[in-house]
């Protein structure tokens, strides 16, 4: 009859070995997902609002006309005057 007693001692420490198994895979998990969390942080900022893009391409828009003004000014000989405008850099630029 010691058979049965082994077998009932072995079916224990499966049971408390299948425990410790469990445990051991959720501590894992647990550290996986806060690690995932922590790499999530790093990375992209947040992107910008639609009113944040429109303020830096009007900011941009009047930089590089400045840029262009200031361009043309410099280039001119004494007693030139500034050509006209081409069409197609005035107007809509949705057109486009």
């Amino acid at each position: 009859m010691d058979v049965l007693r082994w077998l009932k001692e072995l079916h224990k420490e499966r049971e408390l070995l299948e425990k410790a198994i469990r445990r051991l895979e959720l501590m894992l998990d647990a550290a996986k997902s806060a690690e995932t969390r922590q790499r999530g942080k790093r990375g992209r900022k947040p992107g910008m609002s639609n009113e944040e893009r429109k303020e830096i391409s009007e900011r941009m828009r009047r930089y590089w006309a400045q840029r262009r003004n200031h361009r043309g000014v410099a280039q001119l000989q004494e007693g030139e005057t500034p050509p006209v405008e081409d069409s197609t850099m005035s107007g809509d630029k949705e057109a486009l």
